[in-house]
């Protein structure tokens, strides 16, 4: 039986796969929105890990995270953690300038290919009790352009000039005030204040 066969059957969680069998993929939200599929998966030549994957979304591409996306062996599909309407307000890569791959000459490729991070929800009450789901990819969304490192000011003007909503806005404005390295560093002090 080929690997293909048995991640099809979905006979059990395998530990790995050939990345062949993976582009094509289907990408669902957890509202079972289709958002596209997995046009190739990038390798960090430095590191030999994933470096990210491509999200081809109508001929739109998005570089992904691996740990933003939920495997789905049964359905052979993945899962990531975003609405429909955040991912089409997010910004995408030029089709001859994939990050980091030369086309790219950014020394600063694996921030720029990695501010899409829909991976952390947060729920934060608004109003009288109401609440409000609050993505960090849709926080994300609005800092594209940031230059890292930068600090809490500086990401404020950036969602601001982005036409970010009162909820990111907030959100961004509750972080303490210091210098963040780049997203991951956001994104850690994020999950910490969203836990």
């Amino acid at each position: 039986m080929s690997e293909s066969d048995r991640y099809a059957q979905g006979s059990g969680r395998p530990k790995v796969l050939s990345a062949s069998t993976l582009k094509g993929d289907k990408v669902l939200n957890e509202r079972n929105e289709n958002l596209g599929e997995i046009k190739e998966i990038m390798l960090d030549l430095e590191t030999g890990e994933v470096a990210y994957l491509v999200l081809d979304r109508g001929g739109r591409l998005f570089a992904v995270p691996w740990n933003a996306l939920k495997l789905d062996t049964v359905h052979h599909q993945f899962i990531l953690n975003i609405d429909r309407d955040t991912l089409d307000r997010a910004e995408g890569f030029d089709r001859d300038k994939w990050p980091g791959t030369g086309g790219d000459s950014d020394p600063n490729w694996r921030e720029k290919a990695m501010l899409f991070r829909p991976a952390i929800t947060a729920t934060a009450t608004m109003g009288r009790g109401g609440e409000s789901k609050l993505v960090a990819g849709t926080i994300a969304t609005y800092l594209t352009g940031a230059i890292y490192p930068a600090t809490k000011g500086q990401l404020l003007d950036q969602a601001r000039s982005q036409g970010a909503t009162g909820d990111v806005i907030s959100r961004i404005d509750s972080l303490p005030d210091r210098v963040y390295r780049d997203w991951t560093d956001l994104e850690q002090e994020l999950r910490t204040r969203m836990t």
